[in-house]
């Protein structure tokens, strides 16, 4: 705090840094009132530099978290992409190799897709495609991954499940969640859809995350 001893009062109160800079002006001797002036406007300019860059240091902040979200997330879904599935999957095999417990992924298709983007616009077919992920996310548990692997390709990879019948009740539960008829506009629009699992325990030779997911089940339900 700048402050002219016996001060009655002050000219101009500014803050910087948190700190209030009272500067007494009006009491300071002729010869340096103008150089008390120009500091506080010095101060002045400081402070509003200060709060344009940290502004700018926010919204960067917020640019970089959206940026990563895009390189990470499907745009239209929100769902995990192919990057991010990758990435938890290498987790997940990680984790089912040091516990030697049992995973799956479901390998999700849409069969015909291309009919409703045909007969109803791409439009409609992407509401479709929002409503179905929301439909998948709902029908697994919060700690299971949902991701889009491609256009009408979905993968959900479930960690420690109990068994080859728990894969397979989640699997119908999947299924009949996305062939439930879809109401767009007045309209119903029904989607075919198929449903693989693959599962597999620990062993030394258990392949990479990319291509496990490349990997087609041997079975499927439709």
């Amino acid at each position: 705090m700048i402050r002219a001893a016996g001060a009655a009062f002050h000219d101009r109160a500014t803050v910087f840094g948190g700190l209030a800079v009272i500067i007494a002006v009006a009491m300071l001797p002729l010869m340096f009132r103008g150089l008390a002036k120009r500091i506080l406007v010095r101060l002045e300019a400081a402070i509003s530099e200060r709060e344009v860059f940290l502004a700018e240091l926010e919204s960067a902040h917020k640019m970089g978290e959206e940026l990563r979200g895009l390189a990470y997330h499907d745009a239209l879904t929100g769902l995990p992409n192919r990057s991010l599935l990758y990435d938890r999957l290498g987790l997940a095999i990680t984790q089912a190799r040091r516990q030697e417990s049992l995973l799956a992924l479901l390998f999700l298709d849409l069969d015909g897709f291309k009919n409703v983007n045909d007969s109803l616009g791409h439009a409609s077919g992407d509401r479709v495609l929002v409503e179905l992920a929301t439909r998948v996310r709902s029908s697994v548990r919060a700690g299971d991954t949902v991701a889009r692997f491609g256009g009408d390709e979905f993968i959900v990879l479930l960690d420690s499940v109990t068994g080859a019948q728990d894969a397979a009740h989640v699997a119908a539960k999947v299924l009949d969640a996305v062939q439930a008829p879809y109401r767009l506009d007045g309209h119903e629009v029904s989607v075919a859809a198929s449903v693989g699992v693959g599962q597999q325990r620990h062993h030394p030779g258990w392949p990479t995350p990319s291509s496990t997911a490349r990997n087609s089940p041997e079975g499927a339900w439709g």
